[in-house]
């Protein structure tokens, strides 16, 4: 058996050290900036094959994903925006037109609407890549386990009545978990965003939809669905 001196594993751990555990976050007095150090990292290019079978372009997909064993995903105000950085950034990569989309404290919903085949795979394995790696390195983490429960469960919408009862489901999510009283009021959804979006002009990551949007819409996610209508939507997610 070959033994080799201490000062040797010193070095390599070292260098294991070095290529894999950033720098600890700055201080509270500058946590204020930990946003613009998180996304220096450059967005994940190397895209897994499409893992969401008859992922066709042109058809609507319901995605969901949940926190392992239902734990927090979103901490607080800048987990979410975390999200919406890398959401924004990954439709810059791989442009997947989005629909609409909820973050909740242990799960998030998007409503996407792939141009081409094999998109939807590509976006979401580069999504939730990225974002599952920045916050492990930002909560100090690494090596810990799963973020995400597991594989992302995907639904398909092949008919406008369905997709009519999916957004305003999505949007509603915070109202539905008693997070707020008016869905508007909740700030991780595309509803408040478009809303804000109507009134500051920011750029936008939302995307028209292949159906109109009704004048009141916002009175129509805050009232609640039909019986039928939310078990139509919930039953392939239980």
């Amino acid at each position: 058996v070959r033994f080799f001196p201490i000062s040797t594993f010193v070095v390599i751990f070292s260098a294991f050290l070095k290529r894999n555990v950033v720098q600890t976050f700055p201080t509270k007095a500058e946590e204020a900036n930990f946003l613009d150090l998180w996304f220096q990292e450059p967005l994940t290019r190397g895209y897994a094959k499409n893992s969401t079978p008859g992922a066709r372009g042109g058809m609507i997909f319901h995605i969901l994903n949940r926190g392992n064993a239902r734990d927090r995903i979103f901490e607080n105000d800048a987990d979410d925006a975390a999200f919406e950085k890398v959401l924004a950034e990954t439709q810059s990569e791989v442009f997947v037109r989005i629909l609409s989309y909820c973050l909740m404290p242990n799960h998030w919903h998007l409503v996407l609407w792939p141009l081409k085949d094999g998109d939807l795979g590509r976006f979401i394995q580069s999504l939730t890549t990225t974002h599952v790696r920045r916050w492990h390195l930002h909560h100090h983490t690494v090596g810990t386990g799963h973020l995400n429960q597991g594989t992302y469960k995907s639904f398909p919408i092949e008919e406008d009545d369905h997709l009519d009862t999916v957004l305003p489901y999505v949007e509603r999510n915070a109202v539905r978990r008693t997070m707020v009283e008016r869905a508007e009021d909740w700030t991780w959804n595309s509803l408040w965003r478009w809303l804000l979006l109507t009134e500051h002009h920011e750029k936008p990551i939302l995307c028209p939809w292949p159906i109109p949007r009704p004048n009141d819409w916002v009175t129509r996610v805050n009232r609640a669905l039909a019986k039928n209508e939310q078990e139509a939507v919930q039953a392939p997610i239980v």
